[in-house]
């Protein structure tokens, strides 16, 4: 899990934009690990993304002996409902975001119900050439 726009404040467009590239980045290393693994051990690890924007409670959480810094609720478990409907190789990002970075990103919505959440959710596949910044 990635967290943008914390400990430190972070513009909501600027957020979605570095979680796009930091998703694009993270499938092109994929892809580069694949070359050398299949090679040693012929096979391929393949990945999914999901992203989800909103609001979370952030900061370190446990005990004296196990504590880590994390984000919890609502936002972050439809992330992870995000990220287990899309296609290994794709990136899913929910409505929210999809309002925050170009439409030309974005290829056409797709109705989609999640787990734990009432009524269908417009989640959109992301055009991972589009995606500026790398």
């Amino acid at each position: 899990m990635v967290i943008f726009g914390a400990p430190y404040q972070v513009p909501p467009e600027e957020q979605a934009r570095r979680s796009l590239i930091c998703a694009k980045a993270m499938l092109h290393a994929i892809e580069e690990l694949n070359k050398d693994f299949f090679a040693k051990f012929r096979v391929k690890l393949s990945m999914r993304v999901g992203i989800n924007h909103g609001q979370a409670i952030v900061g370190t959480f446990g005990g004296l002996k196990r504590s880590d810094y994390t984000a919890i609720g609502p936002t972050v478990n439809i992330a992870s409902r995000i990220e287990g409907k899309a296609q290994p190789g794709q990136i899913l990002i929910g409505p929210e975001l999809a309002q925050l970075v170009p439409s030309e990103w974005l290829e056409e919505s797709i109705p989609t119900q999640l787990r734990g959440v009432s009524g269908n959710v417009c989640l959109f596949p992301v055009k991972v050439a589009a995606i500026g910044g790398l």
